[in-house]
């Protein structure tokens, strides 16, 4: 298992249920964001919600994170894997970053796709959809904002 965690408060958090469950060595937990390019990137943190921190520009944040290339990470193939994406509004740019991933193995993803009021852009989920798609990975179910992703078995 591999957690990317950019926000601090909750890398910390995710550290410490690690080290409380004695999970430390099962789960790498990275203090990094997944993106489509290795970048420093602004953090806003939701008050309201610790687990609404947004990538935002540099300048824009008064936290810094580093993104990365799922890719550039994890290489695997022919192996299942189970991915879960909650990027308040990065879905596309994280999704880009790891396509050869996915590509090369048999996933299934649920991804929290933000719509609406928040995030001004309504035609995201369909634009995430297209894009699995491409690669042989189907939607198969949406619970609110959650999107649910299936691809046919690859490799043995």
């Amino acid at each position: 298992i591999v957690a990317f965690e950019p926000d601090p408060a909750n890398y910390g958090q995710l550290q410490a249920n690690l080290f409380l469950n004695g999970a430390s060595t099962e789960i790498e937990a990275l203090k990094l964001a997944a993106s489509d390019r290795q970048a420093t990137f602004g953090l806003h943190v939701d008050s309201r919600n610790r687990g609404g921190a947004q990538l935002v520009a540099a300048a824009s944040g008064a936290v810094t994170c580093q993104a990365v290339r799922v890719d550039s990470l994890i290489d695997v193939a022919a192996k299942l894997l189970v991915v879960k994406i909650d990027v308040e509004t990065h879905e596309e740019e994280a999704l880009d970053g790891m396509l050869a991933l996915l590509a090369r193995n048999h996933c299934v993803l649920q991804i929290e796709v933000w719509t609406g009021a928040e995030s001004r852009d309504d035609d995201r989920p369909r634009r995430v959809i297209e894009r699995l798609g491409k690669l042989g990975i189907r939607h198969v179910d949406t619970f609110d904002s959650d999107y649910f992703f299936v691809s046919e078995r690859r490799g043995r």
